[in-house]
C-alpha cells in the first residue's frame, strides 16, 4: 500500500549526535508530541562532541571518521527503528553519477531505515533517479529553487511509495542572503498539490521558533530542526503566550508556474549558487578533521 501524506508535520531532528535524540525524544514525550525521524550531514558529524574529543591533533582517517559515522548512524536508528534517518554522500561538484552511486548502495546497508542524501546538482540527480528507480529512499538536499523541486519531482516517478523521496529546501540560508525562505517552502508544496507529487517538503536549515511554527502552520509534510529550537517550541506551547507579529523585511520568492510538460529533468535550470556553497562547506568540514 502506498504510504499516505501526513497528516501532520512530522518532527525531525537535525544532529549526528545519539545523545541528542535521546534528549530530544524526552522533550517531545513530555509533551505528547514524537520524533518522527533524524537528519545528519558531514557538517553536523564534524561537530560531534564525542568526535571532537577522540580526535589526535584534531585530525581522523577518513576510513576511521567513516566508522565512527556508521556508529552513530546505527545508535540513532535504533532508537528511531520506525522512522527515516538521513545519511549523506560525501560530494563535491566534480563527483560523478558512478562514484555517488557507489558511496549510496554502501551507506544503505548501513540501517533498515536509511534515507540517503544527495546533493540537487546533476550528477546528484542522477544517481539519485537510479538509486530510486532500484527502490532506494532519498532526501534531496540544498534545494533553494522551485526548478530543482521540479527536477526532484522528476526523479521520483518511479518511487515505490510517496514519502520514498524527500525535498530539503533550506529555509535559513535563503533569509541570510535577504530572501523569504519560507516562500520556497510554500511554493513547494503547492506545486507538489498541483502534481499530486510522490515527494514529501522535509522544512530544513530551520533557524529559529518562527521558522517551525510557520511550516507547521502551512502543513509542511516534515520539518528538521536542532534540538534547541524544539525547546523554544514546546516551551512556546507551554506558556500559550500571545505572539507578536513580526513583519519581515525579507524579499519574497513570487510563484512559478513552471512548464509541467517537461519529463527530463536535465531539461531544468537546477544551477543555484547557494547549492554550489552548500556543497563547498560540507567539502571543507568533512577534510578539516582528516589527516593531510
Amino acid at each position: 500500500m502506498p504510504t499516505p501524506k501526513p497528516n501532520q508535520t512530522q518532527f525531525l531532528l537535525d544532529s549526528c549526535d545519539h545523545l541528542d535524540t535521546i534528549a530530544t525524544q524526552e522533550l517531545l514525550n513530555q509533551n505528547s508530541l514524537s520524533l518522527f525521524g533524524q537528519t545528519t550531514n558531514p557538517s553536523l558529524l564534524v561537530k560531534n562532541p564525542l568526535l571532537q574529543t577522540s580526535l589526535q591533533n584534531g585530525k581522523i582517517t577518513e576510513t576511521e571518521l567513516l566508522k565512527f559515522y556508521k556508529s552513530e548512524i546505527t545508535k540513532i536508528s535504533e532508537l528511531l527503528p520506525n522512522g527515516s534517518v538521513s545519511i549523506e554522500v560525501y560530494a563535491d561538484q566534480n563527483s560523478t553519477k558512478e562514484e555517488l552511486l557507489e558511496q549510496a548502495n554502501t551507506l544503505k546497508q548501513w540501517i533498515p531505515n536509511s534515507y540517503i542524501k544527495f546533493p540537487t546538482i546533476a550528477s546528484g540527480l542522477a544517481a539519485a533517479k537510479e538509486f530510486v528507480d532500484n527502490g532506494g529512499k532519498v532526501n534531496m538536499t540544498l534545494v533553494f529553487s522551485q526548478e530543482q523541486a521540479l527536477a526532484v519531482h522528476l526523479i521520483s516517478q518511479n518511487a515505490k511509495n510517496t514519502g520514498d523521496v524527500y525535498l530539503s529546501p533550506f529555509i535559513g540560508r535563503l533569509d541570510d542572503i535577504g530572501i523569504n525562505g519560507l516562500d520556497l517552502v510554500a511554493n513547494c508544496l503547492k506545486m507538489y498539490q498541483e502534481l499530486n507529487s510522490k515527494v514529501w517538503v522535509l522544512g530544513a536549515s530551520i533557524r529559529n521558533l518562527e521558522h517551525l511554527e510557520t511550516c507547521i502552520a502551512m502543513n509542511c509534510d516534515i520539518v528538521t530542526a536542532p534540538i534547541s529550537i524544539y525547546a523554544e517550541y514546546v516551551n512556546s506551547l507551554e506558556n500559550k503566550a500571545q505572539k507578536i507579529e513580526v513583519k519581515s523585511t525579507l524579499k519574497s520568492i513570487p510563484y512559478q508556474n513552471l512548464d509541467y510538460s517537461i519529463t527530463d529533468y536535465q531539461d531544468l535550470n537546477i544551477q543555484h549558487d547557494l547549492t554550489d556553497q552548500g556543497l563547498t562547506k560540507f567539502v571543507k568540514d568533512w577534510k578539516s578533521v582528516l589527516v593531510d
